[in-house]
């Protein structure tokens, strides 16, 4: 793929309808590795906040699993386990972001260098997806069937949430979730 060198006033009057869609697909990317960033900052700001459920819903569901002792304890192991790795990556992925923020500042953008940073802010997102199913099917495994059901209905239930705030609406989307049900 040839590399093209962009400028500024490629972009006016509509005459690089492609330039647009790229910008507008790498805002999306940034908006929500952003978002992807903040869920990891909670992570790692309040202990005990597992598979990057928002703290608050952490506590309730930690109350609604009714876990003993030995299951908070390897619970803990687990989030200890994996949160140098989160870290990492959400720090990879600030890095990235800022070095493309920076890139479209320019007046003279390649677009070769645009699609380099989205497809790294694509793979280090991809990497923090694995982590957390990794991390959601090791509290699986300590789960009886009971906590198994109440824990993934806790986490669709949040993601529908968010999607709902995301997409501006108050009614569930996807109707996959206990939201759906109630």
């Amino acid at each position: 793929m040839q590399s093209k060198k962009l400028k500024n006033s490629d972009c006016k009057g509509g005459n690089n309808m492609n330039l647009w869609k790229l910008v507008i697909l790498i805002t999306g990317v940034v908006v929500i590795a952003t978002s992807i960033t903040w869920v990891m900052l909670l992570k790692t700001t309040y202990p005990g906040c597992f598979c990057n459920v928002h703290p608050e819903i952490s506590k309730e569901l930690i109350k609604r699993l009714d876990l003993s002792d030995e299951q908070k304890e390897q619970i803990k192991k687990i989030e200890k386990n994996s949160d140098a790795a989160f870290k990492s990556l959400t720090t990879q992925h600030a890095q990235v972001r800022l070095l493309l923020c920076d890139l479209l500042k320019k007046s003279s953008i390649e677009t070769a260098d645009i699609e380099k940073y989205a497809n790294e802010i694509g793979r280090l997102t991809v990497e923090e997806e694995r982590l957390t199913i990794d991390q959601m099917i090791q509290i699986r495994n300590i789960l009886n069937p009971d906590q198994t059901k109440e824990f993934f209905n806790a986490i669709m239930t949040d993601i529908c949430t968010g999607c709902c705030r995301m997409t501006g609406t108050h009614e569930c989307q996807c109707g996959l979730c206990e939201r759906k049900q109630k």
